[in-house]
């Protein structure tokens, strides 16, 4: 008896595991968030983006990357309406809420200002008489999230407008994803222009998350991951190249 039920459940796994990979995944990525998420001339871009391709291509499945708007990203993650999503933020709710799966990499979250300001981060208390720019819709830390004494300004929709408004002087800070924040003044030319202040918020784990319901799907991503981030070479290839 106990013979026949292993091997049905054995016959149920191989049934469910071809069942998974017989699927079109569908990933969404944040329109707007390099070096790791991005839309370039129709084509998605990103460290990220780059990382899920060779997972998914390991797998052997048949997958479609698109981008949204993160809070459109969001809804289709909560409303189940693709098998997984980047990039997301470590945050406690999140891991019960969502299947976070990864690392997929490592990032700073830190403060930008113009290149001749005067301005020193320590302590959130020593921004407290600026105008901090950030993200609609986008999650810090909760320790920033937290902080009523500081005066945000959340309207901006993407990094590149941030960066503008702070070179306009309508903010005095703006905070955000190092590589990100970097990716952007670059592409502006404006560089030269601005600096990162020395001491990051926190270093964060960036990951790809799930639904609930696709918990057949994220362990089998899950498990190409680790082989992909456990040959080095490869994994390192797809960062090197938006440095």
């Amino acid at each position: 008896m106990k013979i026949m039920l292993i091997k049905v459940i054995l016959f149920l796994s191989v049934l469910l595991s071809g069942f998974v990979h017989s699927e079109k995944w569908l990933v969404a990525g944040d329109v707007s968030f390099p070096p790791y998420v991005y839309e370039e001339n129709g084509q998605v871009k990103g460290i990220h983006a780059d990382i899920v391709r060779v997972v998914l291509d390991r797998l052997k499945v048949d997958y479609e990357i698109k981008t949204y708007p993160w809070k459109r990203v969001i809804s289709m993650t909560d409303n189940n309406k693709i098998t997984l999503s980047l990039s997301w933020v470590e945050k406690r709710e999140r891991f019960q809420k969502y299947l976070m799966v990864g690392p997929l990499q490592y990032g700073r979250t830190v403060f930008m200002v113009k290149k001749d300001s005067g301005i020193e981060f320590n302590t959130l208390k020593d921004l407290s008489n600026y105008k901090i720019g950030t993200i609609s819709g986008y999650s810090y830390t909760k320790e920033f999230e937290e902080a009523d004494f500081l005066d945000k300004h959340p309207a901006t929709i993407d990094n590149a407008t941030l960066i503008s408004k702070l070179l306009k002087g309508r903010v005095d800070v703006i905070i955000g994803d190092q590589s990100t924040l970097e990716f952007e003044a670059k592409k502006l030319r404006m560089s030269h222009r601005i600096k990162i202040l020395a001491n990051p918020l926190k270093v964060v784990s960036r990951y790809a998350v799930f639904p609930r319901e696709k918990a057949k799907q994220a362990a089998l991503f899950s498990n190409a991951l680790n082989e992909l981030k456990f040959d080095q070479a490869q994994y390192q290839s797809i960062i090197d190249q938006y440095r």
